[in-house]
C-alpha cells in the first residue's frame, strides 16, 4: 500500500536516525497488522513520518517495539546489529547505510514503489511532498521457515541520497541459529 503523506518530511539527516528496541508507542501515520504464526502474538509495522516502528506483542504477552527515528536525546545511533529477548523469543536487527548516485537512487526508489504495487497487503510505503524519492518502505513481506517472522525497511533521503536499510527477525529462542 502506498501513502501520499500530507505532512513535511520530518527526519532530515540519516545521522539523526536512533534506534531504540523498546519504546512507547509513537504517533503514527500508517500502519499494517499481522498476525503471528503462534495463536496470540502479531506484528504491527508502523509509519512514523520518515521513521518506522514494529511493535511485536507475543503470545506470551511480551512486547518489543523496534524503533528507528529522528529522537533527539532518546536511544543510540542505529547499529550494525543488535539481539535481543523478550520471554522465549530473540529479534535479530541488522543496518546498513547505503550512499547512491542520483541515478542508482531514483532507481532503487522506482523498485521499491514497483514492489509496493506488487505486495501491497505485506507492504507499506510513505512518500512524502516535495521530492518524488522521499519515503519510507516497511515490508513484512518475508516468510519464515517454523515459527518465525521477518520484515525489513528503508528509508529514503534523496538529499543525501543516501538510504538506510534495515532487517529483522524474530524467533523462537528454540528454533535453529539466525540467517546472516
Amino acid at each position: 500500500m502506498i501513502l501520499d503523506l500530507d505532512v513535511p518530511f520530518a527526519d532530515s539527516s540519516v545521522n539523526d536516525l536512533r534506534f531504540l528496541d523498546r519504546a512507547p508507542a509513537l504517533p503514527v501515520l500508517g500502519a499494517l497488522e499481522f498476525p503471528h504464526p503462534v495463536p496470540g502474538g502479531h506484528l504491527t509495522l508502523r509509519l512514523l513520518g520518515a521513521s518506522h516502528q514494529a511493535e511485536v506483542w507475543t503470545p506470551e504477552g511480551g512486547v518489543y517495539a523496534e524503533t528507528v527515528a529522528c529522537l533527539p536525546g532518546e536511544g543510540s545511533p542505529v547499529p550494525a546489529s543488535h539481539t535481543t529477548t523478550v520471554g522465549p523469543w530473540s529479534f535479530w536487527f541488522s543496518s546498513q547505510v547505503r550512499a547512491l548516485s542520483a541515478e542508482e537512487f531514483s532507481a532503487r526508489c522506482a523498485e521499491l514503489r514497483s514492489r509496493a504495487r506488487d505486495w501491497e497487503n505485506t507492504i507499506l510505503v510513505g512518500e512524502f511532498p516535495g521530492h518524488p524519492d522521499a519515503m519510507t518502505f516497511l515490508d513484512a513481506s518475508s516468510q519464515l521457515p517454523g515459527y518465525g517472522r521477518g520484515w525489513s525497511t528503508v528509508h529514503c533521503y534523496p538529499e543525501e541520497q543516501r538510504m538506510v536499510l534495515t532487517h529483522t527477525v524474530a524467533m523462537p529462542v528454540t528454533e535453529p541459529a539466525f540467517p546472516h
